[in-house]
C-alpha cells in the first residue's frame, strides 16, 4: 500500500507575494498568498515565469520553474505548451488537471517535480531526454497508456523513507528516448519497455530488454504473466525477473509472474542482486528446459523456488544433482545441501563452492574442514549452526557470503590472505576471542563482528572503512584503530560497555552517528580533532586526549536538554591537560554578539538560561593556562542535538 505523507511547509517572506492583484506581462496573479515554486519539496526563489491562458491552452514562457501560480482553474486546461527556456516543472504544478489531454515540453527542462502531472487526463505523455531528475509519483492518470521518457535519470523521493517510484500506476508501453539504465528497473512499470533505437548497450525484443546482441536477459516488464526467454538468449541476470518495489527491502522479488520458463539455450543464471535474498513474491511455476546450466546457475535457480519445487528440480536430468556422502552436489562441484549429522564435516576434495544455506540450522556440526580448492561460500551457508566452533580454511578461498556464519559459536578467526570479500553480517553473534584480518580486506561490512570478545581489538591500517554496527556490543576493553583507517559508520562500536580506551588515528576523516554511543569510554585518544564527528558519537565518554599541543585541544559537547522556558543543559567531555572550556551562544551563526559561559574542565554538564529563544547557535573551545599565558584551542560548533 502506498504511504501517504503530509508534510508541514515553512513559508518565508521572500516567497510570499503581497495580497491583492499584480500584473506581470498581461497575466493576472492569484489574489492570495502563494507559496512557490517548490521543486523536490524545496522552495525556489527568483522565479521568472509567465503564463498565458486562452481557449483551454496554457502557454508557459520564461527562464525559471513552471509552477501552479497560473490563474485559470486546473479543470479548464486542455493543453499545456511549455516554451524553451523553462528549466523545470515544480511539485504538483499541474496535478489534478483532469482535462489536460496534450502536453508539449521543451528540451531545456532538466527537472520534473513530485506529482507534477498527477491526475491528468492524457492518454500519453512525452518527457524530453534532457530531463535528469524526476520526482516521486510524477505522473498518474486513469487514461494514461503510453509514456515516452528518459532511460537514465535520478528518481527523487518525497521523504527519506519514501518509496521513490516515479510511476505508481502501470501503463501499457514505455518508450525510452535516452540510453536504458539498469539502475532504474523499478521505475518502468509497464507491459512493454522499448529501448531507444541507437542505445549502445541494450535492445528490446517484443517489449523485453536484453543486451545489445540479445544474449542476456536484462529486464522483463513487471506485469508479465508468463516469462520466456528468446531463442538467442544464453544468460539470465536474476535482476531481470526479480526486482523490488521497495529499495529498503532485505528481500528482492518480482510480484506478478505465473510461470517462468528457462529455455534450452540458457547456460548461466547470474545472481547480480548484490547478495540480497532472492525469491518470487508468490508461487511461480518454474520450468527448466536447459541441460547446459552451470553448477552455480543451478544454485541460483534453486534459490528462486519453493522447497517442494527444489526437491523436484534436483531429481530431474537437467539439474544433474548427485547425492554423495550426505551431500547434494551439482556437475560443477557446487554443494547445494548437506543432510548428514556428523560433528566434523570435511568438504569433498573437488568442491569449489558451498552453496547458499547449504548447512543452515544444522544442530550437530562442530567443526568444518575446507578442501584446498574451495573458492567461495554462499549466503547463510552456515547460518544458525549453533554448535559450530571451528573452521579450517582453504588457502584459495576468495569470497564468503552474507550472514554466512551468523549465530554460530566460532572462537577464532584467522582469515586467509586469499579472501578479498566477505558479506554483511558474516560473523555476526559469535564467540570470537581472536581475529586476524586478511591484508586484502579494505572494508569491514555492516554487522560483521557484533558481540566480538577480543579483549584488545586492533583494526589494521589497510582497512579504510568500518561499516554500520560492525562491532556493536563488542566485549573489548581497548579498541585501537591504526593509522590508515579513514571512516567509521553509524553505531559501529555502539554498546561496547567494557571499553577503557579507544585510539582513533590522524587519518580518520569521519565518525558516524552513535559510532561509540553507550560505551562509557574512560579515555578517548583523538588524533584528528578536525574529523567530522556525528551526533551521539561518544556519549558517556569521560576523557579526550588530543595530544601535547594546547592549541589543538578540543572537547565534544552537545545539548542534553532544553525546556520551553529556555533552560538548557550542555554536556562536555573532559580534556586531558586542559584548564577550562568556554561556551558561546548567539542568535547568529557568525557569533557577532555572543553570550559567554566558562566551564570547568571535567566531565560534567552546565545548566543555564538562554537570553531568549532566538539563541540557537552554540560553540565551545578549550583553553589552557601555560607559562606563556592562556592558549585557546579551535572552536567546535554544535547544534540542538547532542554531538558527543
Amino acid at each position: 500500500m502506498r504511504r501517504i505523507i503530509t508534510k508541514a511547509i515553512s513559508i518565508s517572506l521572500a516567497c510570499v507575494m503581497a495580497l491583492g492583484v499584480a500584473n506581470f506581462s498581461g497575466v493576472t496573479a492569484r489574489a492570495d498568498l502563494v507559496i512557490g515554486p517548490q521543486l523536490f519539496d524545496k522552495i525556489i526563489g527568483n522565479n521568472d515565469v509567465n503564463y498565458d491562458f486562452k481557449d483551454g491552452v496554457l502557454t508557459v514562457t520564461g527562464t525559471g520553474i513552471a509552477d501552479n501560480t497560473y490563474t485559470c482553474k486546473e479543470s479548464e486546461i486542455t493543453k499545456l505548451i511549455v516554451k524553451d527556456g523553462i528549466k523545470g516543472i515544480s511539485d504538483s504544478a499541474f496535478s489534478n488537471c483532469s482535462n489536460l489531454k496534450a502536453i508539449v515540453l521543451p528540451n531545456t527542462i532538466v527537472d520534473i517535480g513530485i506529482r507534477a502531472f498527477d491526475g491528468i487526463g492524457a492518454t500519453e505523455i512525452t518527457i524530453p531526454s534532457s530531463v535528469k531528475r524526476i520526482g516521486e509519483d510524477f505522473v498518474r492518470g486513469k487514461n494514461l497508456k503510453s509514456i515516452t521518457m528518459p532511460g537514465d535519470f535520478e528518481a527523487v523521493r518525497e521523504t527519506d523513507d519514501g518509496i521513490g517510484l516515479v510511476l505508481y500506476s502501470k501503463v501499457s508501453t514505455i518508450n525510452l528516448n535516452s540510453p536504458y539504465s539498469p539502475d532504474n528497473k523499478r521505475q518502468f512499470l509497464s507491459k512493454k519497455i522499448n529501448t531507444m533505437k541507437n542505445d549502445p548497450k541494450y535492445k528490446s525484443y517484443n517489449g523485453v530488454v536484453y543486451d545489445k546482441k540479445g544474449k542476456t536477459l536484462v529486464q522483463v516488464p513487471v506485469v508479465t504473466k508468463n516469462i520466456k526467454t528468446r531463442k538467442g538468449c544464453s544468460r539470465i541476470d536474476m535482476s531481470s525477473v526479480l526486482y523490488s518495489y521497495y529499495p529498503e527491502d532485505e528481500e528482492v522479488k518480482q510480484v506478478h509472474p505465473k510461470t517462468f520458463t528457462i529455455g534450452k539455450n540458457i547456460k548461466k543464471v547470474v545472481n547480480d542482486l548484490k547478495g540480497k535474498r532472492t525469491h518470487f513474491d508468490n508461487k511461480v511455476k518454474i520450468t527448466v528446459k536447459s541441460k547446459k546450466l552451470t553448477g552455480l546457475s543451478i544454485e541460483n535457480v534453486s534459490s528462486m523456488m519453493t522447497k517442494k519445487q527444489v526437491k523436484k528440480f534436483w531429481k530431474t536430468k537437467n539439474a544433474k544433482v548427485k547425492t554423495k556422502n550426505d551431500f547434494k552436489i551439482t556437475k560443477g562441484n557446487v554443494i547445494l545441501k548437506y543432510t548428514g549429522k556428523k560433528k566434523t564435516v570435511k568438504i569433498p576434495s573437488k568442491t569449489k563452492r558451498i552453496g547458499r544455506e547449504c548447512f543452515k540450522s544444522n544442530k550437530t556440526i562442530k567443526k568444518v574442514v575446507f578442501n584446498k580448492k574451495l573458492k567461495s561460500i554462499g549466503d547463510e551457508a552456515f547460518y544458525e549452526c549453533r554448535n559450530l566452533k571451528k573452521v579450517t580454511w582453504s588457502k584459495k578461498i576468495k569470497k564468503v557470503g552474507r550472514w554466512c556464519f551468523d549465530d554460530d559459536k566460532l572462537e577464532k578467526l584467522v582469515m586467509p590472505k586469499s579472501v578479498t570479500y566477505w558479506g554483511e553480517g558474516c560473523f555476526h553473534n559469535n564467540n570470537i576471542k581472536k581475529i586476524v584480518f586478511s591484508k586484502t580486506i579494505k572494508s569491514i561490512p555492516d554487522w560483521s563482528f557484533s558481540s566480538i570478545k577480543v579483549k584488545n581489538l586492533v583494526i589494521p591500517g589497510h582497512i579504510k572503512h568500518i561499516g554500520k554496527y560492525a562491532f556493536i556490543d563488542a566485549k573489548s576493553q581497548t579498541i585501537t584503530l591504526e593509522e590508515g583507517v579513514e571512516t567509521i559508520d553509524s553505531s559501529a562500536f555502539g554498546g561496547s560497555r567494557k571499553l577503557d580506551k579507544v585510539v582513533i588515528p590522524s587519518t580518520i576523516r569521519s565518525i558516524g552517528y552513535a559510532a561509540f554511543s553507550d560505551t562509557k569510554i574512560d579515555e578517548l585518544v583523538l588524533k584528528n580533532i578536525d574529523a567530522e564527528i556525528g551526533e551521539y558519537a561518544f556519549t558517556y565518554a569521560k576523557l579526550i586526549d588530543c595530544g601535547d599541543d594546547p592549541s589543538k585541544y578540543s572537547t565534544l559537547a552537545g545539548l542534553c536538554s532544553s525546556n520551553i522556558n529556555g533552560e538548557c543543559e550542555i554536556g562536555f567531555i573532559q580534556v586531558k591537560n586542559g584548564t577550562g572550556i568556554e561556551l558561546q551562544i548567539d542568535t547568529s551563526e557568525k557569533f557577532d554578539n555572543p553570550t559567554e559561559f566558562n566551564v570547568e574542565n571535567k566531565t560534567q554538564t552546565k545548566k543555564f538560561n538562554r537570553p531568549n529563544d532566538d539563541y540557537k547557535y552554540y560553540r565551545v573551545r578549550v583553553y589552557t593556562n601555560t607559562a606563556q599565558g592562556k592558549v585557546y584551542g579551535p572552536w567546535r560548533e554544535f547544534n540542538w542535538n547532542r554531538n558527543y
